[in-house]
């Protein structure tokens, strides 16, 4: 089973933005069917699905309270932490919203380490 969002749905907030390289330490779990990955989150349910180009992750909830993203908020339980097939797209809507403003908007950023050549000697 394809399973895709409608474009719309989908531009509110790119899924890829959830896997930096500095999240590869976390156990994720990647699948090439939608149906994999939603058999693997029903075995996981503390888990979460999303869409990831033309495959399909189920991430560990630390690795989305690594990027400061709130897994205790009610409307994960609502969407049963599935992004692709959401039973409350209203849910979605809230969750993509928050998401898109977290991990995209410039204000909210998440602070890069430093670099060695951009640091200033005294």
């Amino acid at each position: 089973m394809s399973k895709t969002l409608p474009q719309s749905a989908e531009d509110e907030f790119d899924t890829t933005r959830l896997f930096p390289r500095r999240t590869a330490a976390f156990l994720n779990l990647w699948y090439r069917s939608y149906d994999e990955a939603k058999a693997a989150l029903r075995e996981h349910p503390d888990r979460f699905l999303f869409p990831y180009r033309t495959q399909f992750v189920v991430c560990e909830g630390s690795m989305l309270e690594f990027l400061t993203i709130d897994t205790n908020d009610p409307d994960w339980g609502r969407i049963d932490h599935d992004w692709l097939s959401p039973d409350d797209p209203a849910a979605h809507a809230r969750l993509a919203l928050r998401l898109r403003l977290l991990l995209t908007e410039p204000a909210m950023a998440l602070p890069q380490p430093a670099r060695h050549g951009s640091m200033r000697r005294p």
